[in-house]
C-alpha cells in the first residue's frame, strides 16, 4: 500500500507545482532535490522535509501557496495516518 501512497503524494506534488509554475517549476524542484539530497519527487513521501526545504529555498514567496495546493490535492486522503503525517511534516 505504501507504493500507492508514494505515487499519490508524488502526483499531488507534481500537480501543485504544475499549477503554480508549470513544467519549469517541476524541473527545477526535481533538479534541486536531486542535487541537494539525491532525492526524486517520488521519494518525497518518505522524506517530506526535503521537498519542504527545496520549496522554502527556491520559492520563498510561493512556498505556502504550493504547500496549500499539495494539502488540497491530498485532502480526500487525510483519513490515512501516513498521508496526515506527510502533510504535518510539510507545514
Amino acid at each position: 500500500m505504501s507504493g500507492v501512497k508514494k505515487a499519490l503524494v508524488s502526483y499531488a506534488i507534481e500537480q501543485a507545482l504544475l499549477g503554480s509554475g508549470g513544467a519549469k517549476m517541476i524541473k527545477k524542484v526535481s533538479e534541486d532535490l536531486n542535487h541537494k539530497y539525491s532525492c526524486k519527487l517520488e521519494n518525497c513521501f518518505e522524506t517530506p522535509k526535503y521537498i519542504n526545504q527545496v520549496l522554502k529555498q527556491s520559492y520563498e514567496k510561493k512556498h505556502r501557496e504550493i504547500v496549500k495546493a499539495i494539502e488540497e490535492n491530498l485532502e480526500e486522503f487525510t483519513k490515512d495516518k501516513d498521508i496526515r503525517k506527510f502533510l504535518f511534516k510539510m507545514k
